[in-house]
């Protein structure tokens, strides 16, 4: 059964021809056996399209998007679209850009249009269908390069294309119920609408969303520029390598540190000491093991405090055991993404209270120990040579 969405959300990446608001927003409702009626438009353009924009779709009077839903019937009610629905490309004085014309105005462009994306996927309940109006343009690269990386399986991308003689033609905003003949702009040639071609051809995409860590997602840290997305994301498809850096007590996967409390951050190295130095059969720990070993480790690391043991048996208890692991594995999924936790694997085999833990799906190459001082593969940072 298809999914209801509440928010049907059509976002536009416009420049000067808003034109294809119309056309896009017609082409989805009206004219394709998977219609797409959108209760809400989102267009991101520069301060120069919002002035061209405007009047000319929202005017009360003569605003071609509103001649549009009376001439097909729907009320101005249905459709969420107003001034405040224009996303403004800024520059760094925080002032509408008029024009992309440097390497900075690309880049504050690319950056904004991504958090568009970004924060319109974080609800659930809305689904998006983003429209290139020109691939060949860089606010429309941008767009669709955002979606692939912040697009759920709900959310569409199209590029829309009309007839060359109507593209940008200020008559010609979508294809009226009643054809009209409209006089071509620097000849004498008249086209009838009837013979207007507006086509939304789908574009596939390439969905990254589950290798984003959450933090990104989320924008937790309110700076994430689209570059270092791009290249966070690129970190995690590449293979694992988890290394023990002794000497500033840091894991780091790919090459980037993992942030942990000392208790989990301690266990998940001694699970990686282990699996780097013991063999296949011997590295797992059993969760009613001895905890000596852990607890000499646990001391060694800066702000770790006496582990609590619910008794004296000198035991793991599996309850502490299954919530350290559950941190480690919301840090690693907040940090480096869903996909990065699957290839570390459950941690686990076995029933609760039998089980055994361990880094079951990473090989010992993928683990390195770096700055061993101690040559025990034990945190050293206050180890003075």
């Amino acid at each position: 059964m298809t999914q209801e969405f509440i928010k049907n959300t059509l976002v536009i990446v416009v420049g000067t021809q808003p034109q294809v608001v119309t056309m896009a927003f017609h082409h989805l409702a009206f004219a394709r056996l998977d219609a797409f009626l959108a209760n809400e438009l989102i267009v991101i353009t520069t301060g120069e399209g919002r002035d061209i924009l405007v009047p000319m779709l929202l005017d009360r009077e003569h605003g071609y998007f509103l001649r549009l839903l009376k001439e097909y019937g729907l009320k101005r009610s249905d459709v969420f679209f107003d001034e405040t629905c224009v996303r403004l490309i800024r520059g760094s004085n925080d002032q509408p850009l008029y024009d992309i014309a440097s390497d900075e105005d690309n880049e504050h462009a690319a950056n904004q249009i991504a958090e568009v994306i970004r924060e319109l996927t974080l609800d659930q309940d809305r689904r998006l269908h983003l429209c290139l109006a020109d691939g060949r343009k860089p606010m429309s690269f941008y767009a669709g390069y955002a979606l692939s990386l912040y697009g759920r399986q709900q959310d569409q991308l199209s590029q829309i294309i009309v007839n060359d003689e109507l593209s940008g033609h200020p008559e010609f905003f979508y294809p009226p119920k009643n054809p009209r003949h409209l006089l071509l702009e620097d000849t004498d040639k008249v086209f009838n609408t009837a013979q207007a071609s507006v086509v939304m051809g789908k574009v596939p995409f390439v969905r990254l969303r589950d290798h984003l860590p959450m933090d990104v997602l989320e924008n937790v840290c309110d700076s994430f520029a689209l570059n270092e997305v791009v290249s966070k994301t690129q970190r995690n498809l590449g293979a694992i390598l988890v290394t023990l850096d002794c000497q500033y007590e840091q894991i780091l996967i790919n090459q980037e540190p993992l942030i942990l409390q000392p208790k989990p951050l301690a266990f998940l190295w001694w699970l990686a000491l282990r699996r780097k130095r013991l063999s296949d059969q011997a590295h797992s720990v059993g969760s009613r093991d001895q905890t000596e070993d852990f607890d000499q480790l646990h001391g060694e690391f800066e702000g770790a405090v006496h582990r609590e043991t619910p008794d004296d048996t000198g035991e793991f208890d599996p309850q502490e055991v299954s919530q350290t692991i559950s941190k480690i594995r919301k840090g690693i999924e907040r940090q480096f993404g869903k996909r990065m936790l699957e290839r570390f694997g459950d941690f686990k085999e076995g029933e609760y209270g039998r089980g055994r833990y361990g880094l079951f799906d990473l090989t010992a190459n993928q683990i390195e120990i770096k700055n061993d001082h101690t040559g025990k593969g034990l945190p050293c940072k206050h180890f003075k040579q």
